[in-house]
C-alpha cells in the first residue's frame, strides 16, 4: 500500500499527467531520493526486517498524510500512530 500511495503522491504533483509504468517501473523517477531509498530499505529479508517494517510504516504514514492533505481527505493521524505503535510493540516481543 505504500507503494500505491507514492504512485498517488506522484499523481497529484504531476497534476495526474504522467505514468508510472506497469508494476510502477518509473516510480524512481517521479519520487524524491529520500522516499525512494527508504522504500529500497523495506525489500530487506534478513535481520533488518523489523526496521524494514517500521520505515515502511513512517513512510506510508507520511505520504498518506500529504495526499489526504492534497485531496482534502480526512487522515487518521491519532489512529495511524496507535497501529504504528501497537505493530512496533509486537515486532519488538
Amino acid at each position: 500500500m505504500v507503494r500505491l500511495m507514492m504512485v498517488w503522491h506522484v499523481g497529484i504533483e504531476t497534476n495526474f499527467s504522467c505514468s508510472v509504468g506497469k508494476n510502477d517501473k518509473y516510480l524512481a523517477r517521479y519520487t524524491s531520493i529520500d522516499w525512494w531509498l527508504r522504500l529500497m530499505a523495506t525489500y530487506q529479508a534478513s535481520e533488518q526486517t523489523k526496521q524494514a517494517l517500521a520505515t515502511m510504516m513512517t513512510l506510508f504514514e507520511e505520504v498518506a498524510r500529504s495526499v489526504a492533505d492534497a485531496l482534502t481527505f480526512y487522515y487518521d493521524a491519532d489512529e495511524a500512530t496507535r497501529v504504528h505503535q501497537y505493530v512496533i510493540a509486537v515486532i519488538h516481543d
